[in-house]
């Protein structure tokens, strides 16, 4: 019997081809939108848990209450006494991700995504050895691991990379370090690295080896692996207890808390954390506009299908009077769209395996063809696919299914519509226009809100400005600092030459400063920067009160410079800072300095547009340069650039000459918001096509039903101009009372997503006309092409053969 069916599905699928190819066309568009997204957010998803560990292992984070800010690095000491003081500990470590100069013979190179850590690193995350290293490896003091990629950039093959000896350039200081095992870093992993080296001598040599040892020097990640699963409140208080106990001060402003391994990578919003990191909200915007293409095709597939259906009456009153019950009917009705709805299944499973390297590319992934077939991912597609299949069967199978005999014959059956209002055709259309307005609209407001972040002045220049990660070789030492800056001055294109702890888009440092004649216990954390005289002019930052830094001046050794968001927080609580700024005094524990203000500049937006200006301190400390910046001013950007690199080997050979631009490293902060974008824009594309289709499909249909009757208006003497307008006419009021509909859930959606930034456009009566015009033209092209051909058709030949 369910051969009999299948055939009888195939016949008539055949027997109506253009409807067939329509409804197939667009769910299998609307599948493929479906698999590519599942396939991006269950990969965002599954981050860290690979690790056998994951359910156990924690984060620690901190809350600083003078600065409402939440940081994702914390002290180095405090991890022995978590481990010996808190039962639920079971074990912890610490880490940092630098930047290394390695040797290897003659050659030399910048290794970046050098991971520091203990021994206790690999006997809690669950990274596979696949050479030498086993998963419980015990560092010595110069034992290295590479990742696989690593070890063939650098000896061409894993098995030749082990025992092998790289120098490693420990804040200036050479080591000789031997791989001891190559690892495997997936890439689902929030912490990336290539290479792992112990932290023993990493601070022997450290410009501040005290620091190991102070409470409250934030400067390295930490993660605890409990006993069991712990309750992130309750043991956040016995965090708070722990502080107290060690430095009853400190534990007044700063809030240690914890954050479940499985939250990092998508739900952190954390200071000084992992870059990239995912987005939750951007994986749920994803999820919904799946769903909304989804229910696009859906829509299209139902309404074709309950149309199709209609004119199959004759077929079920003579199936029935011979016999054949409902349930049959039924279950013909079915199969039918099953078999429709596999087959469009087939065809975007096909189209996915050929569109992924692009999408790979869109994406910025890497996914294959394994990805796109494991069960997760699959299941959704065929989930999908099932839903469709009863959607498309289930209204035609119980509606003609019904019917009496003589009234199919009779081909009597008339659409329920009401005569005032809209169809449930009619409404399935509306949703479909608000859906494609929704993302018309929330890709354009995305559009300028990034357009907006890239041109709004900063409050500095950041053109033609490099920076030279040099790990502090060069930039704090100040003799070889002052013979780079004495070297490249010859060079008319070279403007000026700075050293820097940070740089624009990259977060600057914390420090605790209290005012003058204020108790160390009123002590504010404040963002600082510490660089030299040039950083200024290198950034063309404004000087509003007072004057620059100045390293021939000895009385400027403890000088400062402050914004004014630094300016307004002091004034808090003595006004006096507000009309007299320069000269007065602060003070930092940690530093030991007690110095004078010497100027005031204006408030820069040295960090994205997420967030709002911060209060900011530039201080000269030389041993805590480890960039070089370097402004330029040329027509000729390569060649300058080649020229300074040569003067840089020739006076460093020691240090490689990699250079990354500001403006590239800043704007690399919205890297999530442009890759939202940039696939919200691709899928309403996708969208506006899956519509497209289905009002194509209702345009036949619908002028396929009034054939006689726009021949016989013809014969009457109707014009072609107004049998085409009375055609298109109701399709186009759907359209604009779509784009009334959706203007208010577009106002809600858009600034839900602009809430995400401190400095935010709002939204543009201009995009709501702007998607009024796409979806205006796409509804009368559309509908108008089969309007036309319907209006010039000879009606003699319609009323002869109707």
């Amino acid at each position: 019997m369910l051969k009999l069916y299948i055939l009888l599905a195939i016949r008539n699928l055949r027997k109506h081809r253009s409807t067939t190819l329509i409804n197939v066309l667009g769910l299998a568009i609307g599948l493929v939108t479906m698999g590519l997204i599942a396939l991006y957010v269950n990969e965002e998803a599954r981050y860290d848990r690979f690790h056998s560990k994951a359910e156990r292992i924690y984060r620690l984070t901190e809350y600083f209450s003078s600065n409402s800010r939440k940081s994702a690095i914390l002290p180095y000491v405090w991890r022995p006494h978590l481990i010996d003081e808190l039962s639920e500990v079971q074990n912890a470590t610490s880490f940092q991700l630098t930047s290394l100069v390695v040797k290897k013979e003659d050659d030399v190179f910048m290794q970046d995504n050098v991971l520091v850590t203990d021994t206790s690193f690999l006997q809690i995350f669950d990274f596979p050895a696949v050479a030498g290293a086993s998963s419980n490896l015990l560092f010595g003091p110069t034992d290295l691991l590479l990742t696989e990629e690593l070890a063939v950039r650098y000896f061409g093959s894993v098995e030749a990379a082990l025992g092998q000896e790289l120098d490693l350039a420990l804040f200036g200081n050479f080591e000789r370090f031997q791989v001891q095992g190559i690892v495997v870093c997936p890439r689902n992993s929030h912490v990336q690295f290539e290479m792992i080296i112990p932290d023993q001598l990493y601070q022997k040599h450290s410009f501040n080896p005290p620091g190991y040892e102070n409470w409250s020097l934030h400067f390295v990640f930490s993660y605890l692996l409990m006993n069991r699963q712990v309750d992130t409140k309750s043991f956040g208080r016995k965090l708070s207890d722990f502080l107290k106990r060690h430095d009853e001060r400190l534990a007044e402003r700063y809030y240690p808390t914890i954050q479940a391994l499985e939250d990092i990578y998508l739900r952190s919003d954390l200071a000084y954390d992992f870059s990239p990191r995912g987005s939750q909200m951007n994986n749920n915007i994803l999820l919904l506009v799946g769903w909304m293409i989804f229910i696009i095709s859906l829509i299209n597939y139902v309404n074709l299908s309950t149309a199709r259906s209609a004119k199959r009456l004759r077929e079920v009153g003579i199936r029935k009077v011979f016999g054949s019950n409902r349930q049959k009917l039924v279950v013909q009705f079915l199969v039918e769209s099953y078999i429709l709805s596999h087959v469009a299944f087939l065809i975007a499973l096909l189209t996915l395996m050929i569109l992924l390297p692009q999408f790979n590319e869109y994406s910025e992934k890497a996914f294959s063809i394994t990805d796109l077939v494991a069960f997760d991912n699959l299941s959704i597609l065929l989930l999908a696919t099932s839903l469709a299949g009863i959607a498309g069967g289930a209204y035609p199978a119980w509606r003609l299914s019904s019917i009496r005999p003589i009234t199919a014959l009779q081909q009597t059956l008339r659409s329920k519509a009401p005569r005032h209002g809209i169809s449930l055709r009619g409404a399935l259309v509306i949703v479909q226009f608000v859906i494609a307005v929704l993302l018309i609209a929330g890709t354009g407001v995305m559009v300028l809100q990034i357009r907006y972040m890239l041109n709004k002045d900063l409050g500095f220049d950041m053109e033609q400005t490099i920076v030279v990660n040099d790990l502090g070789t060069i930039s704090a030492n100040k003799v070889r600092r002052e013979r780079l800056k004495g070297v490249l001055s010859n060079h008319p294109e070279v403007v000026s030459v700075s050293g820097s702890s940070t740089y624009p888009g990259i977060p600057p440092w914390t420090l605790r400063f209290a005012a003058e004649g204020a108790d160390d216990a009123t002590e504010e954390s404040l963002a600082c920067i510490f660089t030299d005289d040039d950083f200024v002019p290198t950034y063309a930052i404004k000087i509003i009160d007072g004057r620059n830094l100045d390293d021939e001046r000895i009385t400027d050794s403890d000088a400062f410079l402050i914004n004014e968001a630094a300016v307004r927080q002091f004034a808090a609580d003595d006004s006096t800072w507000l009309t007299d700024p320069i000269g007065k005094r602060l003070k930092s524990s940690f530093l030991g300095v007690d110095g004078h203000v010497v100027g005031v500049f204006q408030d820069i937006h040295y960090e994205a547009l997420h967030l709002d200006v911060k209060p900011l301190v530039l201080l000269p400390y030389e041993t805590n340069y480890f960039n070089i910046n370097i402004r330029l001013e040329t027509d000729d950007l390569p060649a300058t650039l080649e020229a300074v690199g040569e003067s840089w080997k020739e006076l460093f050979p020691e240090v490689p000459f990699n250079y990354s631009f500001t403006d590239d490293q800043f704007g690399s902060n919205y890297a999530n918001d442009r890759k939202l974008q940039k696939l919200v824009g691709i899928f309403s594309v996708v969208a506006v096509a899956i519509a497209a289709i289905g009002l194509f499909g209702l345009a036949v249909f619908t002028a396929n039903q009034r054939r006689r009757e726009i021949a016989i208006r013809k014969v009457m003497g109707a014009s072609e101009s107004r049998l085409i307008a009375d055609q298109t006419k109701s399709f186009v009021q759907l359209a604009i009372f779509s784009n009334l509909l959706a203007c208010p859930l577009v106002i809600l959606f858009t600034n839900m997503w602009l809430s995400s930034f401190a400095y935010r456009i709002k939204v543009p009566l201009e995009a709501f006309g702007w998607t009024f015009l796409i979806t205006l033209l796409v509804t009368v092209t559309t509908t108008g092409f089969e309007a036309i051909k319907t209006a010039r058709s000879n009606p003699a030949k319609v009323l002869n053969t109707e």
